[in-house]
């Protein structure tokens, strides 16, 4: 009896450890999609045979705000530890920046035979010039790769993509909300408008020298005035304007900001902001900017996109003098 009930115990024994090792040979050296609770946007459409030992299953879907998830299932089937370090796991985009992950997860080893979960979130800049522009991160990409550098010894690439006829109808229904961007008018950036600027300045602070002002300049992203700094950006999104202002004062005077008088004017009419983002700023005086202070501002109108709109800055001046920093407003046409 205990001859036969032995014989059964292994017999037991030996089919769990031939179930074992099957189920390890067939995610060995092997990408397949992991199967999460609903369908994925995206689909593996390059997976390449891994090295032995290694079994990967791997999903990457869409989420609110733009996010991506990454979700990951490896098993290690050899006989040494896998070391891991997830925060290394980099998606890469179309021209090939990377998109860290946001969780900052520390890497580890997985022993022989033993399996983890990852889970990754990422908030990728799909277009660079828009968010340097605006802020925004622009529409999903159609494609993402992911080294898996990060997974012991791999030099494999996972490819990600978005199926043709559904990536399409998202393209479709994103171009009716896409931002429209302004950038100065041709005539503000020239010689002569800077020259003004120059001769507004020296009357304001009483000053017949030129050679103790630096020369004013605009460009398409500065407004430039004796060390008074102002980084513009102004796009149109779902029947509001943005403005964004980022004032740099290197300047020996002091600057006083009232946002509710920073307007912007279309054939509609003159608009003031609606809603103030925030402020960013490193000063020491509220609304009141020192030499060597900063300010970021926020500004939301409603109104519709226009063919042009005009940039009052009555609300950005000089400090006591009540006087405004600029002497003529600035036209602002569509890209």
């Amino acid at each position: 009896m205990i001859n036969q009930a032995f014989k059964k115990q292994c017999m037991r024994v030996w089919v769990a450890w031939i179930g074992l090792l099957m189920a390890a040979c067939q995610t060995e050296g092997r990408v397949e999609r992991l199967s999460t609770a609903a369908e994925t946007a995206y689909t593996l459409c390059r997976a390449p045979a891994l090295a032995p030992g290694v079994g990967l299953r791997v999903a990457l879907d869409t989420a609110a705000g733009g996010m991506l998830h990454l979700y990951l299932l490896l098993h290690n089937t050899s006989r040494k530890a896998l070391t891991v370090a997830p925060g290394r796991a980099n998606l890469l985009t179309a021209d090939q920046r990377p998109q860290e992950p946001l969780q900052a997860l520390a890497g580890f080893a997985l022993g022989p035979g033993q399996e983890q979960e990852i889970q990754l979130g990422y908030q990728p800049v799909n277009d660079l010039y828009l968010y340097q522009r605006t802020g925004l991160r622009g529409p999903w990409q159609q494609q993402y790769r992911l080294p898996l550098s990060f997974i012991g010894e791999l030099s494999d690439t996972l490819s990600f993509c978005f199926e043709p006829q559904a990536y399409l109808a998202y393209s479709l229904q994103r171009e009716q909300h896409r931002p429209r961007l302004y950038r100065p008018s041709a005539a503000i950036k020239t010689r002569e408008a800077a020259a003004r600027q120059e001769v507004y300045w020296q009357r304001l602070l009483g000053r017949a020298d030129t050679v103790a002002l630096a020369p004013a300049y605009f460009t398409d992203q500065d407004f430039f005035n004796a060390g008074v700094n102002l980084r513009h950006s102004l796009f149109a999104l779902n029947d509001s304007l943005y403005l964004s202002l980022f004032i740099t004062n290197n300047a020996a005077i002091m600057l006083e900001i009232v946002p509710h008088n920073i307007w912007l004017q279309t054939a509609e009419g003159v608009h003031a902001p609606v809603k103030l983002l925030g402020y960013s700023y490193q000063q020491q005086q509220a609304q009141v900017l020192l030499p060597g202070d900063r300010l970021r501002l926020g500004l939301v109108y409603t109104a519709p996109a226009a063919d042009s709109v005009l940039l009052r800055l009555g609300g950005l001046g000089l400090h006591p003098l009540e006087a405004p920093l600029f002497w003529e407003d600035f036209m602002f046409v569509q890209e």
